[in-house]
């Protein structure tokens, strides 16, 4: 749209950040003068860079219109980002914590946060509770610099907030950052899953100036007459911006066409996906099982599989591993399981607990990718009539080269899994293939 021309390299990183909570499996925005003109000022940035877009009559799958002039401050009540409320429906309601910070936490939002406490204090506003409650974490050490040399590390700090090393924290629930049993925390990074900042904490998404603007009294706050405050002239030079800045137009050129890809070499019978057969029982989940759930970001620098499994559903499911070594080590879940982060360990942590396949109706799209990549069998089933029939506890039968799945009496088909898919199974994962195949990989994959 004529709109994204005016967002910046910091927008476009966050909106691409968060294409993963939509199901996604890339976020892109079309190359152009303003990002030509940011890479320019990087001193690792190649001249020889290439920019591509969309071809003037490409087809896409779906559009969806958004009226940006409709969009004010919002927030994301738990415990889903797209939970989604008008910033006014909740205004003056208590918190116990303010966090800005985290990976999508863009520096001109910190900045503009700061400004927007700098505003703050100059109209007579202190922190009305002392306590440790209010935190900022920049996301890298040339954030701390510009912050530094702007004084805007002062300001957070004469506003009551604790300067975190870069990294994560809070975000995570790790170390000893972590809100409290039934604390609400109004905070600025991405995601508000249960227990995601810590056992029993109740996270509210919001851009890091309403967090801002909410700090001072850890009551819910609109951030709009505090950013109408600020100087627009400074904000862009503590970001290094000229607002009367052009930019370059990208010079379209025609591709040279590309040769045709190399013929696939055929796996062999022996190498494929023989039909393998597995009899279990079942653990029945609900929808939208996110990854935080399947194991949560405390534990995820563990390296152990069977400690990564031990750990699994740690707080939504205790006892889930010692389920699976009972003979409950099929999952059927309902849509989309595995939403949420990219994370490796979720499936690792599946692997680990001794989880023989997932069958679900449909499946967060980045998470699945991982589960063929790490060899774990998933069945797309979508026929409502088999959630109905199946029980947790029941007794149940997959055929991984067939797709067919035997519950009681009644036999369902899932979906086909594509001839890659079985042969990566087959082959132990992507990495096993690879170690198998070299760089002829996804030549002896594909038939």
């Amino acid at each position: 749209g004529e709109s994204t021309k005016y967002f910046t390299p910091d927008m476009r990183f966050t909106i691409a950040n968060m294409t993963a909570e939509f199901g996604g499996l890339n976020g892109i925005f079309q190359a152009d003068g303003r990002i030509e003109s940011w890479l320019a000022e990087r001193p690792e940035n190649k001249d020889d860079a290439k920019y591509y877009r969309a071809d003037p009559d490409a087809n896409y799958v779906d559009r969806h219109q958004i009226d940006l002039s409709k969009i004010g401050p919002q927030v994301a009540k738990p415990f889903s980002p797209d939970n989604v409320y008008p910033v006014d429906e909740v205004v003056d309601m208590q918190i116990q914590g303010a966090f800005i910070g985290a990976c999508t936490t863009t520096e001109e939002e910190l900045v503009l946060s700061a400004l927007v406490l700098e505003e703050m204090l100059k109209a007579g506003l202190t922190p009305g509770v002392q306590t440790d409650k209010r935190l900022v974490v920049p996301g890298d050490l040339p954030m701390v610099e510009r912050l530094q040399e702007s004084g805007l590390m002062d300001v957070y700090r004469q506003s009551g907030f604790r300067i975190g090393p870069p990294g994560c924290s809070m975000c995570l629930g790790i170390a000893s950052e972590k809100a409290g049993q039934d604390e609400v925390w109004l905070t600025s990074q991405n995601r508000n899953y249960r227990n995601r900042m810590g056992a029993g904490s109740l996270a509210w998404l919001a851009a890091g100036a309403t967090v801002a603007a909410s700090a001072m009294d850890l009551k819910v706050a609109d951030p709009r007459p505090w950013i109408d405050r600020v100087d627009q002239d400074r904000y862009n030079a503590i970001l290094g911006r000229r607002s009367d800045a052009t930019f370059p137009e990208v010079r379209v050129t025609k591709p040279e066409p590309i040769a045709p890809p190399v013929a696939a070499v055929a796996v062999s019978e022996s190498e494929q996906l023989q039909g393998a057969v597995l009899e279990s029982r079942i653990q029945k989940f609900g929808d939208h099982i996110d990854t935080d759930a399947i194991i949560p970001g405390e534990f995820c620098h563990l390296t152990d599989l069977e400690e990564l499994g031990a750990h699994c559903f740690h707080y939504t499911a205790p006892g889930f591993m010692e389920r699976v070594q009972a003979g409950q080590a099929i999952i059927v879940a309902g849509e989309g399981w595995g939403s949420g982060s990219s994370r490796e360990q979720a499936v690792w942590a599946l692997k680990g607990a001794g989880v023989q396949a997932v069958i679900a109706p449909s499946f967060a799209f980045i998470h699945k990718r991982n589960l063929v990549n790490e060899a774990l069998p998933h069945l797309v089933l979508k026929n409502p009539d088999f959630y109905a029939a199946v029980e947790d506890g029941a007794s149940i039968q997959v055929d991984l080269g067939t797709g067919r799945v035997v519950v009681g009496e009644r036999t369902f088909q899932a979906e086909d899994l594509s001839q890659m898919i079985q042969n990566l199974q087959e082959s132990g994962g992507i990495v096993a293939a690879y170690h198998t195949f070299g760089a002829e990989l996804f030549d002896r994959l594909t038939t």
